[in-house]
């Protein structure tokens, strides 16, 4: 198996644990983005569609090499799922960060991409259906459009 396809799709091997890798994947997604510097908006969506078209690539490489449509090793689309549920909270300063009501959100974020990623309601469980890398991704990517949307609601009000 190439490498650097499975580095990037199991998200530097965390795809590789043995017990609940979407959800491990979710979670350290979820970790590097707390402790990294949040960048513009822009930025952020420019890094993501590139995460995007180069795990669409990457993830191509991988289901040449296996039987499997979906293996749950690959975890690079909860990364991208779960980072597009975070973007309404990036904007909260350092000093916000560790607040109890941010904590709340970054919680709340989590658990319902989780709930969206595993119960997969309508569109998302039609999208994981498309063949090809474009199917591994897509559940993920409107599970974290849907969660973004609702959180951003949720802070609105």
């Amino acid at each position: 198996m190439n490498s650097l396809a499975l580095l990037i799709n199991t998200f530097f091997f965390v795809g590789k644990i043995p017990v609940a890798p979407g959800t491990m994947g979710s979670l350290a997604t979820l970790i590097f983005w707390y402790f990294t510097p949040h960048l513009p908006f822009i930025m952020t969506i420019s890094l993501l569609f590139f995460i995007f078209s180069f795990s669409y690539y990457t993830i191509s490489i991988t289901l040449k090499e296996t039987e499997d449509k979906d293996p749950q090793y690959i975890v690079i689309d909860e990364v991208i799922g779960m980072w597009i549920a975070l973007l309404p909270l990036s904007h909260f300063k350092l000093s916000d960060s560790l607040s109890l009501l941010h904590m709340k959100y970054i919680l709340l974020t989590f658990i319902l991409f989780r709930l969206f990623d595993i119960m997969k309601p309508s569109i998302i469980y039609r999208s994981q259906f498309i063949p090809g890398p474009l199917g591994i991704l897509l559940d993920d990517v409107i599970a974290g459009i849907v969660t973004c949307l609702i959180l951003i609601g949720i802070i609105s009000i």
